[in-house]
């Protein structure tokens, strides 16, 4: 018996290692004796937690998300959920302003997923509620991690740090018997582009593109045609006004430096780093720079139709204009008579985080500090 115990590890972890690499071709080997995630799916559903911050320094406000999916064996919900002011969980309201590129255009989408199959205890597969061309694989691997008497804050501090969440939760708390948590990763097996859409003609600047044209001018341009941004030769610009690219940040105080990109027609993207303004002894001078930075390359593509420059933003340039990984991959296109930026996701692309089964989920909420015991000291608004 041991020695078939011991056997039967050892395949065990081989197979886990092979998944890891390969994150892919796991999905019928895997028993739920394993890796029951698609139990927990199909009981009360799974959850993954999240937050988004606001403001800087003493002023920041964190407020805490989860996402719930259920599947019932030929139905999903998949529910997404935001703390109020007041320290209860609601809903978050049908975005109007979330698109994402479909076989019918740019559609509405709250990113929300759905079950297709069961591929295994350990590999499901869901589609984009938006177009079901878009697919994805979550695997899950390891064995579930048992929470039984673990304490909360120190696991969420392990397994989620940067989401806000272990900060909120009341010390040396403990998660209940039935609590399990799963390591997960979410493959992208389809390319998946999405635009944040706001109003441009009321928010200056919003989803669309300005350039900077190579005309001696220092203010860019809107930009209403992508052929207008790509340019057959580099200009190997020193100045601003010898410049022509297109800018991927802004800032209403022009003596901060800007991002700016060259596309070349052979597919070189050359990063410039300008700037329209300086303060030298607190008065404003008029440098006007552009300083060549770093260069990787860009693609165009058809996708659905539609005319599509893919852009990646090196790192660390990215890091020190505020990108993180997911939005410096950027994609322009053309929309409503303007040239547009949105991100993009490539087939591959893959995402590891942690969900929790229904026991733990209640276990987290039901630890959280009272909203009005929360500080500045905390991530939150002073008191």
């Amino acid at each position: 018996m041991i020695k078939a115990l011991q056997k039967k590890n050892i395949t065990y972890i081989s197979f886990t290692i092979i998944c890891l690499a390969l994150l892919s071709g796991c999905d019928e080997q895997s028993s739920s004796d394993d890796v029951n995630l698609s139990i927990a799916l199909q009981d009360k559903g799974i959850t993954w937690l999240s937050s988004e911050t606001y403001g800087s320094g003493e002023w920041i406000q964190t407020t805490l998300k989860y996402d719930d999916l259920i599947f019932d064996g030929t139905k999903t919900t998949h529910n997404k959920y935001s703390r109020s002011t007041t320290g209860d969980f609601q809903p978050e309201p049908q975005s109007t302003k979330n698109f994402v590129l479909t076989s019918s255009g740019w559609l509405q989408s709250n990113n929300q997923l759905i079950v297709s199959k069961i591929n295994g205890g350990a590999s499901i597969a869901l589609t984009d509620s938006a177009e079901p061309l878009i697919t994805y694989t979550l695997l899950a691997f390891g064995l579930p991690e048992d929470l039984t008497n673990k304490k909360i804050h120190e696991h969420l501090n392990s397994s989620n740090k940067g989401t806000g969440w272990a900060n909120e939760i009341i010390e040396n708390t403990l998660f209940n018997m039935g609590s399990n948590a799963y390591q997960v990763s979410l493959q992208t097996k389809t390319d998946r582009y999405t635009m944040w859409d706001l109003n441009c003609e009321e928010e200056f600047g919003c989803n669309q593109i300005w350039m900077q044209p190579a005309n001696g001018g220092f203010f860019g341009e809107e930009v209403s045609r992508l052929s207008d941004i790509s340019t057959e030769t580099a200009t190997n610009a020193t100045g601003l006004g010898n410049l022509k690219a297109a800018f991927l940040t802004w800032e209403e105080d022009q003596t901060k430096p800007l991002l700016a990109v060259e596309l070349v027609v052979d597919g070189t993207a050359n990063f410039y780093i300008t700037q329209l303004k300086a303060i030298n002894d607190d008065e404003v001078t008029f440098p006007a720079s552009a300083t060549k930075n770093v260069s990787n390359t860009w693609q165009e593509k058809e996708v659905f139709g539609k005319t599509l420059y893919l852009i990646e933003v090196p790192e660390p340039l990215a890091t020190d204009f505020g990108f993180n990984e997911d939005s410096r991959h950027i994609v322009l296109f053309e929309h409503d008579g303007k040239v547009r930026r949105g991100k993009y996701e490539l087939a591959g692309h893959t995402e590891s985080f942690w969900v929790y089964n229904n026991s733990a989920k209640s276990d987290i909420l039901a630890n959280l500090k009272p909203i009005y015991n929360r500080g500045g000291d905390n991530g939150n608004w002073p008191k």
